[in-house]
């Protein structure tokens, strides 16, 4: 028999068997980890162990050999002219060259002082549709932004160092995601590193992303036309492990919130910043 309740964060509408109370669930529209509730009764709020939390992917994948394929020339002009407009000049592209299929370049545009910080922009993501459910059909293109620190040295010779690079290899991982494993990235979704959840490199405690709004004023920046598709932009935010559970005890809004309170843009932005939940 279906039961119908709805999260206690964000009173999303739920319906269920009967057969699934008591059992742990993740609200797909803001994150948040509860028990279904037997019928009439509220949801309760759960804080996940590392089980619980179980990436889409646990590993990033091997790079397959160089080949150069053919990509989509429209797709690459709009999205380059829509970082220049809205951004800056674009300082550099780093081409895909290793990807048999799902190819993905990153656009990068060095700190200026007005953007004063490192952004790294996908193109290739949005050549083909994410499988996104009905009620999200209007955002089944997406690329991925990420913000570094002016201090993040990005050059030919930092990038062979993994210290370095780590997090250019999770934005293309992450672009590649939708059509590798059927699922779709939107904001308020949050990607744990692993199970048991660890940091992404020994260089960082950072250990989770958490996908937000583009972090910059201009409500234009965030989606573009390229032909009949709108591609959205979607701002990745690494986290600590202590703040992923306060994610899915508190949902994104809250997160998003302390985040953004806590910090400033120059520090937000770094991989070695400390948790908002640290004392002092």
């Amino acid at each position: 028999m279906p039961i119908q309740f709805r999260c206690a964060v964000c009173s999303k509408n739920f319906k269920v068997d009967e057969k699934h109370v008591g059992r742990k669930t993740i609200c797909k529209g803001c994150g948040t980890m509860f028990l279904v509730p037997q019928p009439g009764e509220p949801t309760s709020i759960v804080i996940p162990s590392e089980v619980d939390l179980k990436p889409l992917v646990p590993t990033l994948p091997a790079e397959p050999p160089k080949r150069v394929i053919d990509r989509d020339g429209r797709l690459f002009a709009a999205i380059s002219s829509h970082v220049e407009k809205h951004i800056g000049s674009i300082t550099r592209i780093f081409r895909d060259y290793v990807s048999e299929k799902n190819q993905v370049d990153i656009l990068w545009v060095k700190p200026t002082p007005v953007v004063p910080f490192h952004t790294l922009v996908t193109c290739g993501m949005a050549e083909a549709p994410m499988p996104v459910p009905p009620e999200a059909e209007d955002r089944a293109y997406a690329e991925m932004l990420l913000c570094l620190p002016q201090n993040w040295p990005i050059d030919d010779g930092a990038l062979a160092n993994e210290a370095i690079y780590w997090p250019l290899r999770w934005m293309k991982h992450i672009a590649r995601l939708p059509q590798e494993k059927k699922t779709y990235i939107a904001k308020s979704h949050v990607l744990p590193n692993g199970v048991p959840t660890r940091p992404f490199h020994t260089s960082t405690p950072m250990s989770a992303w958490m996908f937000i709004p583009p972090p910059f004023e201009s409500a234009e920046l965030k989606r573009t036309a390229v032909g009949e598709r709108t591609v959205h932009f979607i701002g990745m935010q690494a986290l600590h492990m202590n703040e992923l559970r306060f994610f899915y005890q508190h949902g994104y809004a809250e997160t998003l919130r302390r985040l953004q309170a806590e910090f400033p843009a120059r520090t937000l932005h770094s991989m070695r910043r400390p948790s908002f939940l640290t004392p002092g």
